[in-house]
């Protein structure tokens, strides 16, 4: 953008230079095709060269060469006027002469001419000096507005070209962004084909894998018809065998048929006297049973006189058998011993297996049988009444566990408990163990045989009366404390965890509970 002269229109300028002197330059104007400096210069030729431009020079610098060169300006423009000035003619009596004019005699009007001529040459020399003032004013003003104007020209351009380059940025970031996006599309087609492939090979495995499966059942289904072919042809031969098997065994049932009838002649005789035996092993067997129920009766009544014999010094209710009850929740019985299933969902299955599963909650109840045992009954029912009369704390009636042999069980239903059998090296003393936690009583249970996962445990009924200490070694209950002529009921580890008992009639087996540890 080059900025037009501001002094293009001024009057003083219009004027014909003189050989010294240039008109003014501006900033970007050319002189015979040459560009001058970027700032207006004024003055003679030799003072700016039109062939090398000036270096650039800020505002301030500028604005004191401009100074500088009006200045200039101004003073070749006096010396032009002086000059002029000098050139003219002089107003006086001989100068008339000169402007085609007869000069008069009267010097006083020559003088007054004069006068009037140099009045009017000094104010017209100081209008134009005044003129040639304004004139630079303006210019200078003009100067000033043209200079802002090409700063805000500049600060335009610049702003457009930063636009321009932000556009630029714009397009450059939407063409990688869509170059981006267009790179995702190919990576994603690039996944999916790799992806179809990948399937494609699978589907082949598979099919391969079907192919050779469909051989291989093939093959078996062949190998399968020669071994049904074969097994026709051995049926075939079994069954000429079988025929000739049957005529056989009808000769030889012909020949039977007469030998048997030989042989049952003599049968007869060994039957009548097989049957004579028989009947003296009954009778035998009749008068061992009557003999065992006499000593059965006597040692009741034994066991009677000392019950009867305690609790004479011990006073309290008199014991009868006739006092004896039997629980009523009690299958009726045509036997003195049987077991019952008991019925699962019932509230006597859900009363034992709750007890059973707080001390294993990960064992699993596949039956519970309930012992029905007249005779044991009977010994546990009078005990008990014995120790509610004698006992501080009563009979003391609580339901624990009790674990031992498989071989064991059968043994403990049909008899009872047997303290004899007890090892002296026991915790507590040589009795019989129960304990109130399912958990301590597994630790002696072992399964039913070597394979098998099936375990056996009792739920008992335990008569515990007073509770006195144990130790190893007791072979009965110790004496209570400033007693000397009472003992305790049974012994046991001090939180009542653990029962030992020194009476056999002292618990009853009333529950066989069989289970699976862990849950399936």
């Amino acid at each position: 953008m080059e900025p037009s002269n501001p002094f293009s229109d001024l009057d003083f300028l219009s004027e014909t230079p003189d050989d010294d002197c240039q008109p003014l330059l501006y900033k970007g104007q050319k002189n015979n095709g040459v560009p001058l400096a970027k700032q207006p210069v004024f003055g003679p030729a030799s003072f700016v060269q039109p062939s090398a431009p000036e270096p650039e020079t800020s505002d301030h610098d500028w604005v004191k060469i401009q100074q500088e060169q009006l200045l200039f300006w101004e003073k070749q423009k006096n010396q032009k006027v002086e000059q002029k000035e000098q050139k003219k003619p002089v107003a006086s009596g001989l100068g008339l002469e000169f402007l085609g004019l007869q000069p008069e005699s009267d010097p006083q009007s020559d003088f007054l001419l004069a006068l009037k001529l140099q009045q009017e040459e000094e104010e017209r020399t100081r209008n134009l000096k005044r003129k040639e003032e304004e004139d630079s004013r303006m210019a200078l003003l003009m100067y000033e507005q043209e200079k802002r104007r090409s700063h805000a020209a500049i600060i335009d351009e610049d702003e457009a070209l930063a636009k321009q380059l932000q556009e630029e940025e714009e397009r450059k970031t939407r063409k990688q962004r869509d170059l981006n996006q267009k790179n995702d599309e190919l990576s994603k087609l690039f996944t999916e084909e790799e992806e179809r492939i990948r399937r494609k090979e699978e589907i082949e495995k598979q099919d391969a894998e079907i192919a050779r499966r469909l051989f291989e059942e093939e093959q078996r289904n062949k190998k399968r018809e020669e071994l049904e072919e074969r097994d026709r042809d051995i049926a075939r031969r079994i069954q000429l065998e079988e025929k000739k098997r049957k005529d056989r065994k009808i000769q030889e049932e012909r020949d039977a048929e007469i030998a048997r009838k030989l042989y049952e002649e003599e049968k007869d005789l060994e039957k009548k006297q097989e049957m004579e035996r028989k009947m003296s092993i009954k009778q035998a067997e009749a008068d061992r049973k009557l003999s065992k129920l006499m000593a059965e009766k006597q040692e009741l009544e034994r066991k009677l006189r000392e019950v009867e014999n305690s609790v004479v010094l011990q006073p309290g209710p008199v014991i009868t058998l006739a006092d004896v009850e039997y629980p009523n929740y009690w299958d009726y019985q045509n036997h003195p011993i049987q077991r019952f299933n008991v019925a699962k969902n019932s509230s006597e299955w859900y009363r034992v297996s709750g007890q059973f599963i707080q001390g294993l909650p990960q064992s699993t109840i596949t039956k519970i049988q309930r012992i029905q045992n007249q005779t044991i009954w009977m010994w546990y029912f009078l005990k008990r009444k014995q120790l509610q009369s004698s006992a501080q704390n009563g009979h003391n009636e609580r339901m624990m566990f009790h674990g031992s042999l498989v071989g064991a069980y059968d043994i403990i239903i049909k008899e009872g408990f047997d303290h004899r059998v007890a090892k002296l090296t026991g915790a507590y003393g040589a009795g019989v163990y129960f304990a109130s936690q399912s958990s301590t009583s597994s630790g002696y249970v072992v399964p039913e045989g070597r394979w098998s996962k099936q375990y056996l445990m009792l739920l008992c009924r335990v008569s515990c009366g007073d509770i006195g200490p144990g130790s190893s070694g007791l072979r009965r209950p110790p004496n209570k404390p400033g007693r000397l002529n009472q003992l305790y009921s049974s012994v046991g580890n001090g939180d009542g965890s653990v029962v030992v008992i020194f009476d056999n009639y002292q618990a009853y087996p009333e529950y066989l509970i069989t289970y699976k540890q862990g849950m399936f």
